[in-house]
């Protein structure tokens, strides 16, 4: 029992943990990184992502077919009453003017 002059030992209690110790290796780039500064740190990761030739690689892109230009293409204008025809082996494509500025276009397929 509690006396009026005697007190319960308090142990002192962690409300938080202790920290987990930092690793070793983290710690060390860490340190470097402080040493080099920001510029160090972007060079040092620009020799590591490097080629081994030293030269930047262009990008894979093939280059752009005739088809896509970029100035706009001069409209060839057919005279009234004749027919554009394009012709493949499996398929005919047949272009008729109607009125000014309308065109039929009709496709036939064998």
């Amino acid at each position: 029992m509690l006396s009026k002059d005697k007190k319960p030992d308090e142990k002192v209690k962690e409300v938080v943990p202790p920290r987990a110790e930092t690793p070793k290796l983290f710690s060390a780039m860490l340190k470097m990184s402080q040493q080099q500064g920001l510029q160090g740190t972007f060079r040092s990761l620009r020799k590591t992502f490097k080629t081994s030739d030293g030269t930047a690689e262009v990008s894979q892109m093939p280059p752009l077919s005739p088809t896509h230009r970029r100035s706009p293409i001069p409209r060839i204008t057919v005279q009234d009453g004749e027919d554009a025809v394009s012709e493949t082996p499996s398929i005919t494509i047949r272009m008729t003017p109607r009125r000014e500025g309308e065109e039929t276009l009709s496709v036939e397929v064998p």
